[in-house]
């Protein structure tokens, strides 16, 4: 009798034994999930457009885009902060009455600090005025005039690459030498351009 009671005493131990390593098991590996770095949002942030490098076009109204024109920028990541320098050149038509819409180039280099909504800061060379000839009050010709542009503000930059730049605060200033002596060289630049970040 005793024999048969150790017998069922040992058959119940193992087979509660079982029982609590079968439901434990699940619960082990939820633990073991749960503190696993979430790879899926990793993922995505890695992908994310405003952290990695990349060509972006832009269209915009400014100085450093010719006025009025289109841009192409190359972002390059700078060290492990949200820093990012991007030379751009620009092509545009000039839109100040009188000059007839003139081709204007432009180039320089920003700086963009931030991920999505960042800060951001350019200087370009580009043209900043336009002077006319006039022959009895009928413009025969124009030229462009060129210097140095600078413009502070703020970029906003989507994951998917969408991107909106607003530049308040641009100051314009110029080197050209066929600026009038006595004229003024200095002017207020404010800038605004939307595009896309392609990669």
């Amino acid at each position: 009798m005793r024999r048969s009671e150790h017998r069922f005493t040992t058959a119940m131990s193992a087979g509660l034994a079982a029982l609590t390593a079968t439901m434990s098991a699940p619960l082990r590996a939820a633990a073991q999930e749960s503190n696993d770095p979430p790879r899926h949002a990793s993922a995505v942030e890695a992908r994310a457009s405003y952290d990695t490098s990349g060509l972006a076009l832009l269209g915009g109204l400014g100085t450093q885009y010719g006025s009025a024109g289109f841009t192409a920028e190359y972002y390059l990541p700078i060290g492990p902060w949200p820093l990012h320098v991007a030379p751009f050149a620009s092509l545009g038509r000039w839109v100040i009455a009188g000059t007839n819409g003139a081709f204007a180039p432009a180039g320089g280099v920003a700086l963009a600090f931030g991920h999505r909504h960042r800060i951001y800061a350019d200087v370009s060379f580009g043209p900043m005025r336009s002077q006319t000839l006039q022959l009895h009050g009928t413009v025969v010709d124009a030229r462009l005039l060129y210097g140095l542009e600078t413009g502070i503000g703020w970029e906003y930059m989507a994951a998917s690459g969408f991107t909106l730049r607003i530049l308040p605060l641009g100051l314009a200033v110029g080197l050209d030498p066929r600026l009038p002596a006595g004229g003024h060289t200095a002017y207020y630049a404010p800038a605004a351009a939307i595009g896309w970040k392609l990669w």
